[in-house]
């Protein structure tokens, strides 16, 4: 479709018009912005920067037409975070509503949502409920209708190991906020058999100015496991740190997660393990099989150029001109008859999401006192 035939396409940011005039110049420069003034003075979310506004500067930077609105459109095709919704917010007649589902529960009425990982394709969650809680969600063997998925856009000016460190290999790092770091990891005996393996160990948050997450300097391996022996493998999250190794140049040993496993093509992608045993064994492999560790990085160099910023930019253009303005040309043609019953069977889902959760809580109540009630005559 060209141009002038396309609808105007908004990025909707509700806190827009705090920063409008001190908007980022550039991708580039904009993690560093959103650690100095993009949190502090105007209250953005990590996830509204990650996925609204950061795909809006790729994509500005590369002249396609769409732009950043602090109110809600009546008409066009407009993209947000899921944090940006009420969950009653139905679109109008002429708009495309994208929600930009993250590790958010989904809109139950928006024509379109955007997921993190392949698995979230085919997983149904509650829009009422918590995507952590198990309970909550259902599997599917097809992907949903309407549910697209896209890559994580790699940090900003990412600073890569640094070549002078040669061969060495001494500093294990987790990169994250503390409540992801498993809880083997912050124990004496993960601490100790560390030091005894000849390695230095540390966790890093983001910095003031987001230099935690961004310089891999002294980084030798990355090392990312939210849980061990852990049965979910946490749909919701992307392979974000999988791909930031690969573009710093660094081998990555990471957990059991569903979006790092859906981009492993070859056990040369990173190292995968489930106990505290196997992710000590593979910090040994690395530490004396120099040619091994050689050639993970090799490798993850040649898997980086799958998630350069050109590629995925290109994949938003094509989801956006391909996907989303032929669906906003659907919706804009049905009858209001037909729009209401989208509505209808929204409603109707939200509205048994509801039952599930009330009766649901309730029976959990009850199994609690039934079970306090069973311990208190066990004791008597």
């Amino acid at each position: 479709m060209s141009d002038n035939k396309q609808p105007p396409i908004y990025f909707y940011l509700p806190s827009y018009n705090q920063f409008e005039r001190d908007l980022p110049r550039s991708p580039e420069t904009s993690w560093e912005w959103m650690f100095e003034r993009g949190k502090p003075e105007y209250n953005l979310s990590d996830g509204e920067y990650a996925w609204s506004l950061q795909t809006f500067l790729q994509l500005q930077a590369r002249s396609f037409p769409c732009q950043i609105t602090a109110t809600m459109p009546e008409k066009g095709i407009v993209i947000t975070h899921r944090i940006n919704l009420p969950l009653n917010f139905k679109p109008g007649p002429e708009l495309l509503l994208i929600c930009l589902q993250a590790d958010k529960a989904p809109h139950p009425f928006a024509q379109l949502s955007v997921v993190l990982t392949h698995q979230a394709l085919h997983t149904q969650y509650s829009f009422l409920g918590d995507i952590h809680a198990p309970k909550l969600r259902s599997k599917s063997s097809q992907p949903l209708e309407g549910y697209y998925f896209m890559r994580h856009w790699p940090i900003p000016g990412l600073i890569p190991r640094n070549p002078a460190r040669g061969d060495r290999f001494e500093n294990v790092v987790f990169l994250g906020v503390g409540r992801s770091l498993a809880p083997e990891l912050k124990t004496d005996f993960w601490k100790q058999s560390i030091k005894e393996l000849g390695l230095n160990w540390s966790f890093r948050g983001p910095g003031k100015r987001g230099e935690g997450w961004k310089d891999f300097g002294d980084i030798d391996v990355v090392f990312a496991v939210r849980r061990f022996e852990c049965f979910d493998n946490f749909a919701w999250k992307p392979a974000t740190k999988l791909f930031n190794a690969w573009h710093a140049g660094v081998p990555a040993i990471l957990g059991w997660e569903s979006a790092y496993q859906a981009e492993r093509k070859s056990d040369l992608d990173y190292l995968e393990v489930k106990t505290v045993e196997e992710a000590l064994a593979a910090l040994k492999r690395l530490r004396d099989d120099v040619p091994f560790r050689t050639s993970i990085v090799e490798n993850g160099r040649q898997r980086a150029h799958e998630t350069q910023p050109e590629i995925l930019a290109q994949q938003w253009i094509e989801f956006l001109t391909e996907v989303a303005v032929p669906a906003y040309d659907r919706w804009c043609s049905n009858s209001v008859l037909h729009q209401k019953r989208f509505f209808l069977r929204r409603q109707t889902a939200l509205f048994e999401d509801g039952l599930q959760r009330f009766f649901g809580f309730k029976i959990e109540g009850l199994q609690k006192r039934l079970n306090a009630l069973g311990k208190f005559f066990d004791v008597q």
